[in-house]
């Protein structure tokens, strides 16, 4: 079975996300690191936070699917998105990530495919 998952974040909500101590809420020591390391700290924190969003979806369940830093984005030498699982979650799953940005918006979406 395939299943699938996408979000779309406005990049403008991360700043009062970041106020309300929404960055060690959700994200992962090595996502925040990443997150600050970054020019546009926001739109990288709404690809993220999109990321994980389509991930609970493609789930079906939404963000209630697994605890937010149990999944973590990650990128690979060229700059690619993809999960690194904390533990066996969704390890009976091959899970693919794309996150794009455009404007004032970050967009993710996620593919699951069971293995």
């Amino acid at each position: 079975m395939i299943k699938s998952g996408c979000d779309i974040v406005k990049i403008s909500r991360m700043e009062g996300f970041f106020e309300k101590g929404g960055l060690k809420r959700c994200f992962t020591e090595n996502e925040e690191k990443y997150i600050l390391s970054k020019k546009n700290p926001y739109e990288t924190a709404a690809g993220i936070f999109a990321a994980k969003e389509a991930l609970g979806k493609a789930m079906g369940k939404g963000l209630s699917s697994f605890p937010l830093k149990d999944a973590e984005v990650c990128h690979d030498e060229a700059g690619a998105p993809f999960f690194s699982f904390k533990e066996n979650l969704f390890s009976d799953l091959e899970i693919s990530l794309s996150i794009s940005h455009d404007g004032d918006y970050a967009l993710a979406f996620v593919v699951a495919r069971e293995i």
